[in-house]
């Protein structure tokens, strides 16, 4: 067994895979982020939303979310529409009834 990038034992070897190397993390080494920001967390979706330089005609990717309890979508397109974007494509794994407010945008 070996210690992984997150601290969990993991095996070096299965039968019948062979010899096995650990994921060793992201290599991020604490230096500062472009902008000369140590951390891409923002206070609001308004902020993330200005920061990345957001546009019109833009597509907004979603694929990781709780199916139809999640409501980060629909805030991330109300903020998005609160901006005045137009043309905003969205790209979602899965759309439920949870997300029926996009209709409104």
């Amino acid at each position: 067994m070996k210690r992984n990038a997150v601290n969990r034992e993991v095996p070096i070897e299965i039968e019948g895979i062979g010899k096995l190397e650990p994921y060793g993390g992201t290599g991020y080494n604490g230096k500062k982020r472009a902008g000369g920001k140590s951390s891409k967390l923002v206070d609001s979706i308004e902020r993330a939303v200005r920061e990345v330089g957001f546009k019109d005609s833009m597509t907004i990717s979603f694929h990781h979310h709780f199916r139809n309890g999640d409501y980060i979508v629909n805030m991330v397109i109300n903020t998005v529409a609160k901006l005045g974007f137009k043309d905003i494509r969205v790209a979602a794994s899965s759309l439920t009834t949870v997300h029926e407010p996009l209709i409104e945008h």
